[in-house]
């Protein structure tokens, strides 16, 4: 089992330095065809992504491994779960809503 985790997180890594080099070489080639707005307007779309990327913590994942036990899913806690699942997304959401915001009107 062990095994398996190591695999997975050097796969994973070496996808994301791939991934990194590629998009670093590639950067000329986009001079090509667009202008420097709008390469600009690419970075901060991709920056945003990025963002809300590093923001998943997860909690979709483990509600499908938890929900998948017949036990829980067909259990009174469901929704004790699901309410939990929420609220922390809900959380995180209102967290970057509030540092958009915040930079919003400081710039």
């Amino acid at each position: 089992r062990r095994g398996k985790i190591f695999a997975g997180i050097g796969v994973d890594a070496f996808g994301s330095i791939l991934t990194t080099i590629i998009g670093f070489a590639a950067i000329p080639f986009y001079f090509n065809y667009i202008t420097n707005d709008q390469f600009g307007t690419w970075l901060v779309v991709s920056g945003i992504i990025a963002l809300i990327t590093m923001a998943d913590i997860g909690t979709d994942q483990y509600m499908t491994t938890v929900i998948a036990d017949n036990k829980i899913f067909n259990g009174p806690g469901v929704s004790k779960y699901i309410t939990a699942s929420l609220v922390i997304k809900f959380i995180m959401a209102l967290f970057f809503g509030l540092i958009g915001i915040i930079q919003w009107f400081c710039h």
